[in-house]
């Protein structure tokens, strides 16, 4: 059930109450508990399930199709024929009535109508006779329908491409679909050339014709800016998907068996690969010798003759503690911290207490104390083992997973407080599904994680340790003594530490009420986090806030709160108070949407674009493909993916709220435009953002299914509208619908921030005239 149908309605009048409602809390918990056994639990799947064999005839029984793999392991078992409804439905979902299957098997052969898979994009929405009704179209007007048949035998478009596609954009035929009638081919055979040319016949949409060549031709031109990671792919050491060819200063990337590729490179490559020395560096940032730029000799004369200077990595690299590529010396001044100490991340990891010591009696270790450092290095041992190019990596490995969780427990019950935020804040990145998410379980049940598209998060067990963890470190720090001054409230990030504290806390007694049905237990959760909000209020930091005061529940909290308390803070900001960005959005949505359109019809399974996709660096969804950002601008600048989407580009960058002027010397906040894809059947956890911002979101590709949640309030996607919302409030989002969400995502600069107002010749006096009204952003006194 989604998070946001009411906790209890009542039958006959429709009425419904949500147990987060501001209003009189306490008092509603604790009837929570008294009547908690004499209410009836609401179960909507019996009434679905009841629903497909009522009306078989309405359904399709995806179940073959997903055995024979034609579908995706996540696909329904069955769904609705009407789409308006949205119904799907899996055989392994919790709470499946117990005489279902009996049933299902009673019924005869053919009621419930099998798949027509033969055809992706066409086989849910498709019938046969309207196939054959396009089909009479193509050959009956062929010169309003684009033949790409020629380009995908060139390799100049995805192999997965229609053959045909209407010059409005609508519709795409395959000719080998076995729902093609028989005619057809004999038909073609005699049309010839009377098609449309395809708009898309001089380039693909992955190599524009000139950036493409300009690039090529600099890798040539200028070799000393370009890295080479041909071998290290070779031999596993970087990722199928990851570039041949990268240069770090202009952020852009080469592919060998890109689309498009200039027909002069693969002839000039290999003049250049048979010449006895490389004119690409192997690897970028590794710290080993470049023959271009340093004197070999010379560092070989000072490893014997400053040995003190120098680590002996080759015992090293017979362990296995580094890969092989590892230098086998290293110069201590470049190495960083653990390697200089010739402790490897994982060792330190796996003797932390002993680790940190060894680390804080060298004094250089930059961090202010032990929290500080076992933060940091716990932070980069994760990370590495989740983003690493090699297997085993995190996001994928089981065993990896399950082994690394446990150390993470270990660390948890030395009860060392200094330990706390790190080993709490590493939980919530990378284990909030638990140790085995959503899709990579086989074995999984209705208690654990299934797939096919049920939401699972948090993982009880991990979101408590987390909480205790979190509550732990506001102690350590101080952050909940009212004689901690501001300066150091705010040094030690209390602020974000308690709001993650309201965020663990809130989220177990949704799961435990939702999931479990253990409504005593989430009831005491919930007035946990309703004591900690009363605690955060007798704290002089919070003093003033509007989100903390009485009658404003745990959802409410917001950083912009902390950064901005003058100005009137909302979730989700109403069309009357949008700053001129939003409307620039929409009057804009058809250029963006032709662009992301051009994107995905080339390549719609992001094989291609996944390279240039921004990788998620935590664990935001349960595999991490099933978000991806295309960057078009990052901290004020364009990106490498702007040759694709050129005119979006041009139209963003001249933008004061997510370009240059956005930024300063002493504030870089992350500001930005993306395009972002959300597969179906999957989730966003809760977060929130600390930087003073706000979000919106321009719907571009908006199927049925997707949802979004902020703070309280619920927002849903509509092509070519706007939603403007405060990302630093709670938010997450979940899609149980069936194909991919796309938006156009941009983090803007916040319209009440003085110093960005500033930069674009306001201030705040004239913020203050503006928005005097009642509804403006800004309030006095």
């Amino acid at each position: 059930m989604k998070p946001q149908y009411p906790d209890f309605k009542n039958k006959q009048s429709g009425e419904a109450i949500w147990i987060s409602d501001k209003s009189d809390a306490e008092d509603i918990m604790q009837k929570i508990e008294a009547g908690s056994k004499e209410w009836k639990v609401f179960m909507p799947a019996e009434e679905v399930w009841s629903d497909l064999l009522s009306r078989p005839q309405d359904f399709v029984d995806y179940r073959e199709a997903k055995a024979a793999g034609s579908v995706k392991d996540r696909f329904p078992d069955f769904k609705s024929l009407d789409r308006s409804k949205d119904v799907a439905l899996w055989l392994d979902s919790s709470g499946l009535p117990s005489d279902l299957l009996e049933k299902l098997e009673a019924l005869p052969k053919g009621t419930i109508p099998l798949a027509d898979i033969s055809n992706p994009s066409w086989s849910q929405s498709t019938s046969s006779s309207s196939k054959e009704e396009l089909w009479k179209s193509v050959t009956e007007t062929p010169g309003e329908w684009y033949d790409y048949r020629a380009m995908k035998a060139s390799d100049q478009i995805n192999p997965r491409f229609p053959d045909f596609k209407h010059v409005s954009g609508d519709g795409g035929l395959w000719v080998d679909d076995k729902g093609t009638p028989a005619w057809v081919a004999e038909k073609l055979a005699t049309l010839g050339g009377a098609f449309a040319e395809p708009a898309a016949k001089a380039g693909s949409a992955f190599e524009p014709s000139g950036k493409s060549e300009q690039l090529w031709r600099s890798l040539f031109d200028q070799p000393s800016e370009w890295q080479d990671f041909r071998a290290e792919k070779l031999i596993g050491q970087k990722t199928a998907r990851f570039p041949d060819f990268r240069n770090e200063k202009d952020d852009v990337a080469l592919w060998i068996d890109s689309f498009g590729l200039p027909s002069w490179v693969t002839a000039e490559m290999e003049k250049v690969d048979q010449q006895d020395e490389p004119i690409w560096m192997a690897e970028s940032g590794s710290g080993g010798l470049n023959p271009a730029s340093e004197d070999v000799e010379e560092l070989w004369r000072s490893v014997f003759e400053e040995p003190n200077e120098w680590t002996d990595c080759r015992e090293a690299k017979r362990a296995g503690q580094v890969v092989e590529k590892y230098p086998d010396f290293r110069n201590a001044e470049r190495e960083k911290l653990c390697i200089k100490l010739g402790v490897m991340l994982d060792n330190c990891i796996a003797s932390l207490p002993e680790c940190l010591e060894a680390l804080a009696a060298t004094d250089q270790n930059g961090a202010r104390d032990e929290e500080e450092l076992a933060f940091g290095l716990l932070g980069s041992w994760m990370k590495e083992l989740y983003v690493k190019d090699i297997e085993p990596r995190l996001a994928e490995d089981l065993a990896l997973r399950s082994s690394t969780l446990q150390r993470l427990r270990v660390l948890a019950a030395m009860g060392r407080p200094s330990f706390a935020i790190g080993v709490g804040q590493m939980l919530f990145l990378y284990f909030w599904w638990g140790a085995a998410p959503r899709g990579l379980s086989s074995i999984a049940g209705p208690a654990g994680l299934g797939g096919g598209g049920r939401l699972e998060g948090p993982d009880i067990e991990v979101a408590a340790l987390a909480a205790q963890l979190h509550l732990v470190s506001i102690s350590a720090a101080g952050c909940d003594l009212a004689s901690t001054s501001l300066q150091d409230f705010e040094t030690n990030k209390c602020p974000w530490r308690w709001r993650f504290v309201l965020l663990l806390f809130v989220e177990l007694g949704k799961q435990l009420a939702v999931k479990f049905l253990d409504l005593p237990g989430a009831a005491a959760q919930l007035r946990a986090a309703e004591q900690h909000v009363a605690t955060m209020r007798t704290l002089p930091y919070f003093a003033g806030h509007r989100s903390l005061r009485q009658g404003e529940g745990p959802y409410r909290a917001n950083h912009n709160d902390d950064h901005l308390p003058r100005a009137r803070h909302r979730p989700v900001w109403p069309r009357e108070m949008w700053p001129s960005f939003a409307t620039f959005l929409e009057a804009n949505a058809h250029v963006f949407l032709a662009e992301l359109q051009r994107l995905v019809d080339a390549d719609e399974e992001f094989d291609e674009i996944f390279r240039t996709v921004q990788v998620q660096q935590t664990e935001f969804t349960p595999l991490p493909r099933e978000w991806g950002l295309l960057d078009l601008i990052r901290r004020g600048n364009t990106t490498a993916a702007c040759p694709y989407a050129p005119q979006s580009c041009a139209l963003l960058a001249e933008r004061p709220e997510v370009n240059g002027r956005c930024f300063s010397e002493t504030r870089v906040p992350n500001a930005g435009v993306a395009f972002a894809r959300l597969l179906p059947g999957t989730e966003i956890k809760l977060h929130f953002a600390t930087e003073m911002r706000l979000a919106v979101h321009l719907g571009l590709m908006t199927p049925p299914g997707p949802e979004m949640w902020v703070a309280n309030e619920t927002v849903r996607w509509a092509q070519g509208e706007a939603v403007v919302f405060d990302d630093t409030y709670f938010h997450g989002v979940q899609h149980t619908g069936l194909e991919a969400r796309y938006v156009l995502l941009a983090w803007t600069c916040h319209p009440c921030d003085p110093e960005w107002r500033q930069n674009n010749g306001e201030d705040e006096d004239q913020q203050d005239d503006a928005d005097g009204r009642s509804d403006g952003p800004w309030e006095h006194g």
